[in-house]
């Protein structure tokens, strides 16, 4: 078969298995494979590592022959080609590391992670610091410059809201602030993988070696460490750990989920993960969402006017990587566009950038409680005082502060011109009844699930 024909083949195929596999698990095992041979009952498919190999087939192997099926029409088993990554990553200080020979632990030279290269663009200076990963931030901060308690921190949360971005901006501020010393950045997938061959090919004490003197071990994905593990490779992990926290050294962690949810994970390992910081990160809410944006717009010199950008943040309660790629797209279609944007083409490009999305704004919480408290658009914004109509109202700016983030006074204006004084008097008394009666909490609860099912 062709190269050209082949690698079309395999783009086809790889996007059918997208629609059944995790992002991260498609990126971790899938990403670095190529299709080299298809024949009439066999697919000879090239993966990294044996351990790749071995995942694949174990986990992955029938929604592979699923894919081809429904791409090539015919059924084909599955073989496997081990071929070794021979491209050296890039080191902190621009320098190369080959992926196959690890760094000497005597160079005066920093040495970044033995395959993950750091991005120019993954500093603090560039990271949106907003209640949603406050603690994350300030934890990573606080590790290097020896704040922390422990010197481990933990930072946990869903794709897209800036895990990995930390990570990296971490690594590049200690290489700043310590030239020469030595740091390792890492996905988990890569240790454990590197740790399989090594024990394959009897070299446990060379692997060991790669981690001597690291003055910094930052790990990504550590979730991974409970994907179906053999105990030897989190016993050697935890070895890791323990040697590195014997000699005081700073270890980041980043997973998708909270030490406890990680299943099938030695408690040594889960205790030592708690021992220190562990952060969660959330989604970002309005001002974030809002600082996100007028970044992503600057980046991509796109003059948006501020209420379109204000609209865009208080519509979308989405990730920072979707956020972006909504600015993207938003600035692509001003800069194709001979007028302005306007709020109703803006809020059209909304809807079908994300699928099945249902924008939330400030008619859209009116609208639900209203519904609730069976009441008319007219009623909740008029200055009616009647307790039914009041309470209502208190009820809607309230929900529109906490989910949407957005002014006291442009809340106020929105029902019935009411001023900044009222709607914080209005939102804190709703806050005092939530935090008071369950009762409240419940209905406010079940109005927030309703708007915002994915919180």
């Amino acid at each position: 078969m062709q190269q050209a024909k082949s690698t079309d083949l395999w783009v086809e195929i790889l996007r059918e298995v997208r629609s059944s596999v995790p992002e991260d698990r498609f990126n971790l095992w899938l990403k670095d494979t190529t299709l080299e041979e298809i024949t009439g009952e066999t697919c000879v498919i090239s993966v990294p590592n044996r351990f790749a190999r071995e995942y694949i087939t174990s986990r992955l192997g029938e929604i592979l022959k699923k894919a081809i099926r429904e791409i090539t029409g015919e059924q084909k088993s599955l073989q496997f080609l081990i071929k070794a990554d021979e491209t050296a990553s890039t080191d902190v200080n621009g320098g190369k590391v080959s992926p196959t020979v690890p760094p000497n632990p005597a160079s005066t030279e920093t040495v970044s992670g033995l395959y993950t290269p750091l991005r120019e663009d993954m500093t603090f200076d560039k990271f949106i610091v907003g209640p949603c990963n406050r603690l994350a931030h300030a934890a990573a901060l606080g590790s290097l410059e020896g704040d922390c308690f422990n010197g481990s921190s933990f930072f946990f949360g869903n794709t897209g809201l800036g895990k990995t971005h930390l990570l990296q901006a971490a690594c590049h501020s200690f290489t700043q602030r310590n030239r020469g010393n030595k740091v390792i950045f890492m996905n988990c997938g890569t240790f454990v993988a590197e740790f399989c061959s090594a024990m394959a090919g009897s070299r446990r004490e060379s692997f060991r070696d790669r981690f001597k003197d690291v003055d910094l071990f930052v790990l990504d994905d550590v979730h991974i460490l409970g994907e179906g593990q053999k105990v030897g490779t989190q016993l050697e992990f935890l070895h890791l750990y323990n040697e590195l926290d014997l000699h005081q050294r700073t270890i980041l962690f980043a997973s998708a989920l909270h030490p406890r949810e990680i299943k099938n994970l030695n408690d040594g390992l889960r205790s030592r993960f708690m021992s220190g910081v562990v952060a969660r990160m959330e989604l970002p809410k309005y001002p974030t969402r809002l600082a996100v944006l007028k970044k992503a717009f600057s980046r991509f010199r796109c003059n948006m006017d501020q209420s379109i950008v204000e609209l865009v943040a208080r519509s979308l309660t989405i990730d920072f990587r979707e956020l972006i790629g909504v600015a993207s797209c938003l600035a692509m279609e001003a800069k194709m566009s001979t007028t302005r944007l306007s709020e109703s083409r803006v809020t059209e490009i909304l809807a079908d950038f994300i699928d099945d999305a249902e924008v939330l704004d400030l008619p859209a919480i009116e609208k639900v409680v209203c519904r609730h408290f069976g009441l008319t658009v007219e009623q909740i914004r008029s200055s009616r005082q009647a307790r039914s109509i009041s309470r209502a109202r208190q009820t809607a700016m309230y929900l529109a502060r906490e989910l949407l983030g957005i002014a006291f006074q442009e809340i106020g204006d929105y029902f019935g011109g009411k001023n900044h004084a009222t709607v914080i008097a209005a939102t804190r008394r709703v806050k005092d009844l939530v935090e008071k009666n369950p009762e409240d909490r419940a209905l406010i609860e079940k109005l927030t699930s309703e708007l915002r099912p994915d919180r």
